[in-house]
């Protein structure tokens, strides 16, 4: 009762921050990703706590306790994926992408390439 309280509350602050948050990025794109986070959090951590309710109903070892560990497991693994990847992994993607030639002349293949392309930039 108290954690799906908690849960209720936490996700009514999660909804006005991801609004304050939507309202402030500066492009399309990172207002997308905020709204997908926001999804991915509201739609989960409701499962979750419902399903950690209804777990006490039988006892462990049981197939429908069982599935409803694995349903609980399944949402945060879904929290972290999408999570890890909206936070973590899509910026430093854009950032090695807006990097420009120089991000990696430490691969001797890449160093050619970049090199061939500073000579084109230079005869043009």
């Amino acid at each position: 009762m108290i954690f799906g309280a908690f849960g209720s509350l936490y996700c009514m602050s999660f909804v006005f921050s991801c609004g304050q948050v939507a309202y402030l990025v500066i492009n399309k794109g990172l207002q997308i990703r905020t709204y997908v986070l926001a999804l991915a959090v509201l739609v989960t951590l409701p499962l979750q706590i419902i399903f950690l309710g209804m777990s006490v109903m039988w006892s462990p070892g049981s197939l429908p306790h069982e599935a409803i560990v694995l349903v609980v497991f399944l949402c945060t693994v879904i929290r972290v994926i999408v999570g890890e990847g909206i936070i973590v992994i899509k910026p430093i993607v854009d950032s090695l992408s807006a990097g420009g030639g120089g991000c990696c002349t430490w691969i001797p293949s890449m160093r050619l390439v970049i090199e061939e392309q500073e000579a084109l930039v230079v005869d043009v």
